[in-house]
Parts: structure tokens; sequence; C-alpha cells
């Protein structure tokens, strides 16, 4: 009996090690600017017709100036970002701000996989040249009870696909080299397709970057998203909509303790 289970605890941990080892080829491989040693990060984030449409939106508030918003990052992630041109006080609006563009920000600097996958129960398997891993949340408490990844022979996440409670998606990665990423893999367009109830959303998202220091960095996102509404009638119609967003990243500095030093500043006036 206790061969047995020793059996299977080993293959338990083959299988754990197996995709530890399919998920960390897919880190080495992906490009990071971390590992290429930025330690200190300063930018800006504008949101092409930001500052139009919060007017629209919020006509009992003068607006003088251009919305668009600071990001100031430290190794090895500390982040905070600032809302430029909204008047004092308004704190409701500034987290709405904030909280529109964090998705954003959070492209700059890619996530770990390893951590986003830590809570989940994990199994893999081989499809072809692929590795498929499916991770599930057995306690039901996240808001993505499942998700399958499709790893490809390259060690690039090609695919990934959602459920949740509210529906599911399916969304398609696609990685390049360039001049700059030393082999590494950088993205360069996501396709998402999800369906909630009878409207289904489609959103392509492509990536341009500059070399700064040697740094590869995001300069731009455009955001296309396509979504249609099946109204279910006797004639088939389609409600649809489209729409573009554009984000640009302007103005790095890259390791010249900016980011450092706005820390400091905000520690010494008890900010932090």
């Amino acid at each position: 009996m206790k061969k047995i289970l020793c059996l299977l605890l080993l293959f338990n941990l083959q299988t754990l090690n197996v995709f530890a080892s399919a998920v960390k080829d897919f880190e080495i491989r992906q490009y990071n600017p971390v590992n290429m040693g930025l330690k200190d990060l300063y930018y800006e984030v504008r949101i092409e017709g930001l500052t139009k449409e919060f007017k629209k939106s919020n006509s009992l508030i003068k607006i003088e100036k251009e919305i668009y918003f600071k990001v100031f990052w430290l190794y090895p992630g500390k982040i905070e970002i600032e809302v430029e041109g909204l008047p004092k006080g308004f704190l409701a609006q500034k987290n709405q701000l904030i909280s529109l563009v964090t998705p954003k920000v959070a492209e700059v600097i890619p996530t770990s996989l390893s951590k986003t996958l830590r809570k989940y129960e994990l199994a893999e398997k081989k499809k072809g040249k692929n590795t498929i891993v499916i991770a599930k949340d057995r306690t039901r408490s996240s808001a993505v009870t499942e998700m399958e990844l499709t790893f490809d022979e390259e060690s690039r996440l090609t695919k990934v696909f959602y459920r949740s409670p509210m529906g599911s998606q399916r969304v398609q990665n696609n990685y390049v080299t360039k001049a700059w990423s030393k082999n590494k893999w950088v993205k360069d367009m996501v396709v998402a397709r999800s369906v909630t109830g009878v409207q289904s959303t489609k959103v392509e998202t492509k990536y341009d970057y500059e070399s700064i220091k040697g740094f590869g960095l995001l300069n731009k996102i455009v955001i296309n998203t396509e979504q249609v509404i099946n109204q279910n009638s006797k004639n088939g119609k389609e409600l649809k909509n489209s729409i573009e967003n554009i984000v640009q990243f302007s103005n790095h500095k890259v390791n010249e303790n900016i980011a450092q030093g706005y820390f400091r500043r905000n520690v010494s006036d008890g900010k932090n």
C-alpha cells in the first residue's frame, strides 16, 4: 500500500514539475524589460478622446487642461498612477480614471503567469506538438473558474480559454521577435472573443513598441472592439457596434531614478 501511495505521489510531482517547466519555458522566452535590467521607470499615458468624453459626462467639473496619467514604476513592482488635468478633490472621478487606465498600464511590464496560476489546480496533456494546461479553481472563489492554456512547440502561449459564471472567452495571442528583444517573444496582437447571453464581443488589440536605452517599451496600443447583439427576432437582425480606442505611451524615463525619487518624496511627505 505504501509503495502505491509513493508511486502516486511521484506521478503527481512529475506532472507538476513538467507543468512548472512548461510555464518556466514560456516566461524565459517571453520578453520582459525587468529581466533586461529595468529598475526604475517613468512614463505618461494618454487615451485618445478621454478629455472630451470626461467633459461630456462631468459637465459640472471645470476641465481646463488635458487629462492624462503619469506612471511611476520601481523594481520589483511598486507602482503609482497620478491623474493630471483633474482639479483637486473629485476623488471618486480620480479613482474611476485610474481604474480605466490600470489594465493598459499592466501591459507595460508582463505579469507573471506562474503567480496567476498559483491558486488553481493544474493538469496537462499533449496534443500534437502543443502542450495543453487545464487550470481549475475548485473553490469557485475566483472570477475565472477554469482556464485552458495552449503552448506551442516554441513555448509561446498561443491560446487561452476562460470559463466563468458570467460566460466564456477565447483569446488568441500572436508573438514576434524584434531587433531589440534579443530573440525573446514580444506580444504583437491579441484577439479575444467572448459570449455573454445574447451578446458576443470581439476585441482585437495591437501593440507597438520602441527601443529606449536598449529596452523595448510600449508606445501605443490600438484596441478595436466589435459587439453584436442577437435580437432573436424572426427577421434575424443583429445590432452591431464598433469602437476604436488608442492609448499612447510617451516621455519614457528609464533608470533615471525618477520613480525612486517620487516614492521617497511621498514617504517624507507621509503619503506612503
